[in-house]
């Protein structure tokens, strides 16, 4: 808090707590008084003064700085960008309370400097772009949001049964090099790859009519269900994220959520774009930072109106609308084989436009 506005919330409050016990004692209000009776609210002042600035500088007196003790928490869950897990062990939960311990020192030493005081409190960078291509340009939901901030949120569930969240955003911590932050990394890792992890099954349903079918046999599973329909093609390199806004908004690229589109493809070599979506990794790959995007739309007229669904398991929601949308993540190693989906296709650049405050209305 600013020194103003610090002495200003003093001098309100100063100001109430006068008038209530003035009139209390006189049963009535008069704002001319002789000098002795100024005492009263100069020391109300100082009391409210001291009071203040006790709480600013003990962090509400150490409620900001508390950190529960691993062996009383039920579950701990801590949130980075792009991903979460929820932990019971102690063990798990233990690295949580460390890097807990190891932001509130950031939290201090932001309140200590000024220039990361600044940093820490301050808005965001937020961007919202658009471009020609706004597949969902009904209700807005494929605009591309891009948002530089660095929270990480831990949440605690204790024995008790009493919650507790905490909101941070780093300054000097690079939580990339912490403990918990590898071993969800690892956990993150491992679920998008077991090669036993199915689809979500309302969704499978939907599109494929089977109940149970696994990530590895996705790409078959698509091949049919596009087989016959009309859809549109795009394309391009994660790379373009960081052109596009100037950083890429997760440590490891959006990309698996949001991509910006480089390029549509017209006349495109249809055995190319098979052997793509046979390699590639559909909807989630870890590592994107050099990877390849493509993404097929399945035209309005051939989607079915009634593929509007959400669906949540664990901490992941699957969402399907109309019109269908496969994003597919391309490993660097076969940059050759989209440098020939490129060249055999008639590739247009795409144009994303930044939007304005006036766009808003």
């Amino acid at each position: 808090m600013e020194l103003p506005y610090f002495l200003l919330l003093s001098l309100l409050v100063t100001f109430f707590i006068y008038l209530i016990l003035l009139s209390l004692k006189e049963r009535k209000v008069r704002f001319i008084q002789s000098p002795k009776k100024l005492v009263l609210p100069a020391v109300v002042f100082v009391t409210v003064t001291g009071f203040f600035t006790a709480f600013t500088q003990t962090g509400a007196f150490g409620a900001d700085y508390y950190v529960p003790h691993a062996g009383a928490v039920a579950e701990a869950t801590i949130e980075f960008k792009p991903f979460s897990d929820t932990y019971t062990d102690k063990e798990t939960i233990k690295l949580i309370t460390d890097l807990h311990k190891e932001l509130n020192n950031d939290l201090r030493n932001s309140s200590e400097d000024t220039a990361e005081s600044d940093y820490y409190t301050r808005p965001h960078e937020s961007k919202t772009f658009r471009s020609d291509y706004n597949i969902f340009s009904a209700d807005h939901n494929d605009e591309l949001h891009y948002d530089s901030s660095d929270t990480i949120a831990i949440e605690y569930v204790m024995k008790n049964g009493k919650q507790y969240r905490k909101n941070f955003t780093p300054c000097e911590t690079d939580y990339m090099e912490s403990e918990i932050y590898k071993v969800v990394e690892e956990d993150y890792t491992n679920r998008i790859n077991d090669p036993d992890r199915e689809f979500p099954e309302i969704i499978s349903k939907l599109l494929f009519g089977k109940e149970n079918v696994k990530y590895s046999e996705i790409s078959a599973e698509i091949k049919k269900y596009i087989s016959g329909k009309k859809y549109m093609v795009f394309c391009g390199r994660t790379e373009y994220e960081k052109e596009l806004f100037g950083c890429s908004s997760v440590p490891y690229v959006s990309s698996t959520r949001r991509y910006p589109y480089e390029y549509v493809l017209t006349d495109f070599d249809q055995n190319i774009l098979d052997e793509i979506t046979s390699r590639a990794y559909y909807g989630h790959y870890y590592d994107t930072r050099d990877c390849f995007v493509v993404t097929i739309v399945i035209d309005k007229e051939s989607s079915d109106p009634d593929t509007n669904h959400s669906y949540t398991y664990g901490n992941t929601m699957a969402r399907l609308r109309n019109p269908v949308k496969f994003t597919f993540m391309l490993p660097p190693e076969y940059a050759d084989l989209y440098s020939k989906l490129i060249e055999n296709s008639n590739a247009e650049k795409v144009e994303w436009t930044e939007k304005t405050d006036y766009d808003y209305y």
